[in-house]
């Protein structure tokens, strides 16, 4: 293992030392300090905002919405080295899980669950939900920039029982995982490069999104179900799982796969 590896993770154990009542602190601190350190992030959050809302916004309102994102960020920053002892002394008393029935309708018919979502609240905390009855969960991410961060943020996830899997561009994997009755997690509002991914209207913008859960869904058989998810003003986490996507009948698969990331983007 790294040295770098070895350190990041006893930032880890150090940190989930810590009251978890620190943690909106600490997490608000930390995004502050991201927001000065990525200006790239901060012009791309606001322009965003531009398109989402124009006129209807002020300047300031838009300024508060960034911040808040970076809060947001820090905290999920800081709650995802403390996951263990979130687990340990929160658990589901922290979380809200709606749609349970969807999932376990889902996870019955033994092929299992494409689930996709977005960088929105934080994933690590709804796969101990999952687990809490019995779901074995697997998250499919993009390589990242250094082999030691890949290992640290695998070996950390691995921690409270989840997996990963490199990139949706690993089939094999991901189809062993689905054999397996496992859920696997993909998110969709990450940007892609044209060849990779398919152009989708996003608040009419044509706007490039991995093809990859309902590709996976419509070859493996697997059910396409989406989830959002949100931090509630007393610090717990909220996620909602929505009715399973149907797969269209009687059109191409490439225009099936369009059809079903219209409706998950929705």
């Amino acid at each position: 293992m790294q040295p770098t590896v070895r350190l990041l993770l006893l930032l880890c154990r150090c940190a989930e030392q810590l009251p978890l009542s620190w943690t909106p602190a600490l997490g608000r601190g930390l995004g502050a300090v991201l927001g000065v350190a990525l200006p790239g992030k901060r012009r791309i959050a606001r322009r965003n905002l531009d398109l989402v809302y124009g006129d209807r916004l002020d300047d300031a309102g838009k300024r508060r919405v960034v911040r808040e994102m970076f809060a947001a960020a820090g905290r999920h920053a800081i709650e995802f080295m403390q996951m263990r002892a979130f687990a340990r002394k929160r658990g589901m008393a922290g979380i809200r899980l709606e749609g349970e029935d969807l999932l376990r309708v889902a996870l019955a018919k033994g092929r299992g669950v494409v689930l996709a979502g977005a960088h929105l609240g934080n994933w690590d905390i709804g796969a101990v939900a999952a687990q809490s009855f019995g779901a074995r969960v697997s998250f499919v991410s993009r390589k990242m920039p250094s082999p030691w961060l890949q290992e640290w943020w695998r070996l950390q996830r691995a921690s409270v029982g989840t997996s990963m899997a490199v990139d949706a561009r690993a089939p094999r994997e991901i189809l062993r995982r689905l054999k397996s009755n496992e859920i696997v997690v993909l998110v969709t509002d990450q940007n892609r490069r044209a060849s990779e991914g398919i152009f989708i209207d996003f608040l009419g913008t044509p706007a490039c999104t991995t093809e990859a859960p309902a590709r996976f869904a419509l070859r493996f058989g697997a059910p396409l179900l989406t989830v959002w998810s949100r931090m509630e003003p007393d610090g717990s986490h909220r996620f909602v799982i929505e009715p399973e996507i149907p797969v269209p009948e009687g059109i191409p698969e490439e225009a099936a796969v369009r059809r079903m990331m219209e409706e998950a983007i929705r």
